[in-house]
């Protein structure tokens, strides 16, 4: 468990303002058509109040919220966000009763296996929370125990009977099998014939709130999906947080990650378009990457994202296995050598723009570049963006969590809504470290950084000796060098590095990375890379307002 210091202010407010240019084009949302009977989209709306009509039923209950009520039922409805993430305390609220069958609403625990499948919950596990005889409009809550991390719920009857419990402080539970019994998990429905019974709405007026509206029957009703509405508050979207690329866009504008936008896990980018610079960005989102004559100073050239003098002037050579190829040293095996869209050329052979690179503590490789995995996040409130080891292991991703509900681990407290190692409660580590077991570490530890880049104050930034040479041993004489790790894909304008004599010692050598050279972390706020920084500072110029709801304060397990 360990703690990663927050960021300067200022930085934190210009990736908010880049955010607001998403609100403004968030993806379109599929519309539900029933599957059982072929019986078209749905819900059926026919009604003019709340009765067969569940954009009344929801916009009645958004407008007593404060809300705009302005939901429309059949657009944003979803099947798709099946399980959520509770806070500790929920709200439970009968919103419409439009079937004469007695039915009941309650919640679970979702269970797992080892390999992550969920469970199919059991009769004991089912928590009736309103009743058969709970009128419309009936509120109540529910505190959960604080190892609830994931719940569903569901809908029970006996057609004209109320369905049979034992008592419960968390709800009554069901001790017989109802004759009709419904999931939001939907593979687990009593009828199993494929047939919707649940839509799902997320509130407006609380984006932490969700409507539930049930058909009640096996084989399908009327469809308007109004037979049991309810309203529930302290729930999020379970999961979230898995990079995804944004359909349609192009460069820094395909970049997203999966969040919470109407009911259901959608990719949502987190970078906007802006001016093209010399940051191995496709910053203009046109599909080209550094394009430009005047991204550099007089005598300088594009490479990689950073701004050098051309080989072949005299002055800066290459080495030896390399050739200068537009102002660019390449290796010899990939000066003709032409790869697909996202890989680079390295010994001849295409590879994937981030094998071999391992990323600060906190970030991500994606497309050739280590991106901070909460960059973009934006979680409700409550909840914060908590950096977790993806679920195949070796990177990482940024999940809105919280732990004021599922509580923490031995050791552990909930601070601010993120598990915290006790010994890092009152630690407070500089940018570009975390806290473990109450000592501040470096985020560069291991890290092996994208080529020509280096890592420092816990971020890979542009490395100003990459392709110099400088400072090799070798068995020669002549300035030798570290690898530059400079890779550059032939027909690119750019520059090669010089550095004679030694060939252990050269620039531009086979690796795709760079070995991580050191820490700053005792500068605090000392910057990150100039790529996400520039990409982030043209759109915040565009924007004047921003919605503060991100909230960051990493962590992994």
């Amino acid at each position: 468990m360990t703690v990663v210091a927050r960021r300067p202010i200022f930085r934190v407010l210009r990736q908010l303002l880049a955010l607001a240019a998403f609100a403004l084009a968030l993806p379109a949302h599929a519309q539900v058509f029933q599957t059982g009977g072929n019986m078209g989209q749905i819900p059926a709306e026919s009604g003019q109040t709340c009765n067969n009509n569940a954009s009344n039923c929801i916009n009645a209950n958004e407008e007593e919220q404060g809300g705009a009520g302005d939901i429309k039922a059949r657009d944003t409805a979803t099947i798709s966000q099946e399980t959520f993430t509770p806070l500790c305390e929920l709200t439970f609220k009968v919103i419409a009763r439009g079937a004469s069958f007695k039915n009941t609403f309650g919640w679970y625990a979702v269970q797992r296996d080892d390999e992550g499948q969920p469970l199919p919950p059991q009769l004991g596990d089912l928590h009736v929370f309103l009743g058969c005889g709970d009128d419309i409009g009936t509120e109540k809550t529910l505190m959960l125990p604080k190892d609830v991390g994931e719940i569903g719920f569901f809908l029970a009857n006996n057609e004209g009977a109320c369905v049979q419990t034992d008592p419960d402080p968390l709800g009554p539970t069901l001790t017989q099998k109802p004759k009709n019994l419904f999931f939001s998990q939907r593979a687990f429905n009593s009828d199993g014939d494929g047939w919707i019974h649940l839509l799902v709405w997320q509130g407006r007026a609380n984006p932490n709130a969700f409507y539930f509206g049930w058909e009640d029957q096996s084989g399908g009703g009327d469809n308007d999906f109004e037979d049991l509405m309810t309203y529930v508050t302290g729930i999020q979207c379970a999961g979230g947080g898995d990079a995804c690329e944004v359909e349609g866009e192009l460069g820094v504008c395909a970049d997203g990650v999966m969040q919470c936008r109407d009911g259901e896990l959608q990719c949502v980018g987190t970078q906007g378009e802006s001016s093209e610079a010399c940051n191995g960005l496709d910053d203009d989102c046109d599909g080209d990457t550094d394009e430009g004559d005047d991204l550099c100073d007089a005598g300088e050239i594009c490479v990689k994202g950073v701004c050098q003098p051309p080989c072949g002037t005299g002055e800066f050579r290459c080495n030896k296995g390399e050739t200068c190829v537009q102002g660019v040293c390449l290796q010899t095996a990939c000066a003709e050598k032409e790869c697909e869209a996202g890989e680079v050329c390295r010994e001849g052979e295409c590879v994937a723009a981030c094998a071999g690179v391992v990323c600060p503590f906190g970030a991500a490789c994606r497309g050739g570049l280590c991106v901070d995995v909460c960059e973009g996040v934006e979680c409700d409130n409550g909840f914060v963006c908590e950096v977790r080891e993806s679920s195949g292991g070796g990177t990482f991703v940024g999940v809105c969590s919280s732990c004021d509900c599922r509580g923490c681990g031995d050791g552990q407290s909930c601070v601010d809504h993120l598990c915290i190692e006790n010994a890092c409660k009152d630690q407070t580590c500089n940018e570009g470290t975390h806290c473990v077991a109450g000592e501040c570490l470096d985020n560069c530890a291991d890290a092996r950084c994208p080529a020509g880049q280096i890592c420092e104050a816990g971020s890979c930034v542009a490395d100003p000796d990459a392709g110099s040479g400088a400072g090799g041993a070798g068995n020669g004489s002549g300035i030798g060098g570290d690898d530059g790790g400079i890779i550059i894909e032939p027909g690119e304008p750019g520059s090669g590095g010089s550095g004679e004599g030694p060939e252990d010692g050269g620039v531009g050598g086979s690796s795709n990375y760079v070995e991580a050279k050191g820490c700053s972390c005792e500068v605090p706020g000392a910057g990150r890379s100039h790529q996400a920084s520039l990409a982030l500072l043209g759109l915040a110029l565009s924007f004047g307002a921003a919605r503060a709801r991100r909230k960051r304060r990493g962590l992994t397990v």
